[in-house]
């Protein structure tokens, strides 16, 4: 909502030994605005001209799992953002804004670019030789969530 009011709270899990060899597995990542435009931009809209967009948000919760799920954790967290972007402006720079397209095949097809990244993360993902995480996602275009 953009308001300063806001935490995040994560706890270690404890799997047995010594407390301080205990790793928080878990990662989150919350970014209101989502200027996923911006991101994969080599000039981003620095040509002076300023467009509007509906509000973007993309907020998520990532559970590590496994001995190396925090290093999982945290590559989803550092590389979903640009992956996603990439593919949220490639679908729009195909869907042309004379082009009317429809909110079911909209849904569908914002549906099918998180599902592919999420593929593409786990192919890529620093799991060897174990490790990998659990993700919840929100993604808000505009009023659709």
């Amino acid at each position: 909502s953009g308001s300063t009011n806001a935490a995040v709270l994560t706890l270690i899990g404890y799997k047995g030994g010594a407390l301080d060899a205990q790793i928080n597995q878990d990662r989150a990542v919350a970014l209101s605005p989502y200027l996923y435009y911006n991101i994969n931009s080599s000039n981003g809209e620095k040509s002076g001209v300023v467009t509007t967009r509906p509000i973007v948000r993309l907020i998520g919760a990532f559970d590590g799992h496994a001995k190396f799920g925090e290093k999982v954790s945290e590559y989803v967290v550092k590389t979903l953002p640009a992956l996603l972007g990439k593919k949220l402006v490639e679908y729009e720079a195909k869907h042309t804004k004379d082009e009317v397209v429809d909110q079911p095949e909209r849904d569908d097809d914002i549906s099918h670019i998180l599902h592919e990244t999420f593929l593409e993360l786990d192919a890529t993902s620093p799991a060897i030789p174990s490790g990998g995480c659990t993700a919840s996602l929100v993604l808000q275009l505009g009023e659709i969530i």
